[in-house]
Order: structure tokens, then sequence, then C-alpha cells
């Protein structure tokens, strides 16, 4: 099902003329470099406690669930839905080596360093299963598994949200914005792929 889990609009201050490069090592470059290389400063913000009570809102969640993000990064997240969930279980999972190595102390262990094919965990093994802004990264012939990979792990509950578009102006920014993104599906793509791998969980766009 659609569903804006954190209240995301279209980047519509964002001007297509301006060059990027992001960094597809994500290293420094792309969390706290320039902007121009990625986020330009992915900084702790409290940002992911309103979405982690949308979370335990939507989903029902209550102790001892365990939930997991694939493509956690600096794992703000877990910090975020650990400190007001206490018998809540985060986890995380990214391919970043740096973003891994800068995470908070309190959630350090609860990250592993991955490949995106192969996730830690057992089957059905969390209540909440996410990946935001993740997926598009992997290139179009490992999208499937990968999506596979995120619905073994978990039991129903499924939130993936993805760079796409809907018409070409649209698709127009989204290269300007992404330019190296692997996956480049419009929105009618991505949901015939869900249908495809039988993902029935909820999913939104990154729209720019």
């Amino acid at each position: 099902m659609l569903y804006n889990l954190r209240n995301d609009g279209p980047k519509n201050t964002f001007d297509p003329s301006c060059k990027r490069d992001p960094d597809t090592t994500f290293g420094h470059d792309y969390f706290d470099g320039l902007r121009e290389r990625g986020y330009g400063g992915y900084k702790y913000d409290g940002r992911w406690k309103e979405i982690s009570k949308r979370i335990v809102e939507r989903y029902h969640l209550k102790a001892p669930a365990k939930v997991l993000d694939i493509g956690c990064a600096k794992g703000f997240f877990l910090l975020d839905m650990m400190s007001l969930y206490p018998g809540i279980e985060a986890w995380g999972v990214d391919t970043s080596k740096y973003a891994v190595s800068q995470a908070p102390k309190e959630v350090q262990k609860n990250i592993h360093l991955v490949d995106q094919m192969k996730i830690p965990f057992k089957d059905g093994e969390f209540d909440f299963v996410m990946s935001v802004n993740t997926l598009h990264w992997v290139t179009p012939e490992k999208v499937r598994p990968a999506l596979k990979e995120m619905m073994r792990v978990g039991k129903k509950n499924f939130f993936l949200q993805v760079d796409a578009y809907h018409n070409e102006e649209e698709k127009r920014r989204l290269l300007a914005w992404a330019p190296s993104v692997s996956t480049l599906f419009s929105v009618e793509e991505w949901v015939n792929l869900f249908n495809e791998v039988g993902y029935k969980g909820d999913y939104y766009w990154t729209i720019i």
C-alpha cells in the first residue's frame, strides 16, 4: 500500500542545473562531504523519533518486537527507536564501512556490515523491516534478489522507499539529482516488480 511514512514531498527546491556527483563508495564524501557528493553532512538531529512513533502506531509494535533497518547508515533510526521504546530491539545493516564506523556507540553492536544479498538473520525474525532510499542503488539484476531477501527476514510488516518518477520531467530531475543511481525505474515499473516478487508491504516514492 502506498504510505508516506516520513511525510516526504517532492524536492521542489532542487535546481536540476546543479552538477551533482554522488560518492558511490558511500564513504566520507557521501555522508559528510559536500552536498554535491551526497548528504552534505549526515548528523544526528532526532528526525527519526517521530518516524519511530508512526511505525509503532501503524504496525502495532510492542515489546519484545524486533525491527530491522536495511541501509541504516549511521544507525540514527536505531538510536531513536530504542530510546523511545526500550523494549523494542532495533537492528540495522549497511554496506558502508564509513557509515557503520560513525554510528553512536549505543547502537554499534546492533549494526552489521553486509552484502545486500545476504542479510545475517533468520527467516521471519523481524516484526517490522524497512529500507529507505537504498534499493535503487542496487543494480537491476540484483533488485529482485535484494527485495526477496528483505521479505525473507520479516514476518508481515514492511516499508520500502525508493527513487522513482511519474513522467519525463521527474525522470530528468532524478537523473540530475542522482546521476549514478543504479536502478532507474518509473513508479509503474516499481509496482510491477513488487507484484512480480509478491511484495505486499507499504511503499513510497522519493520524487525529485
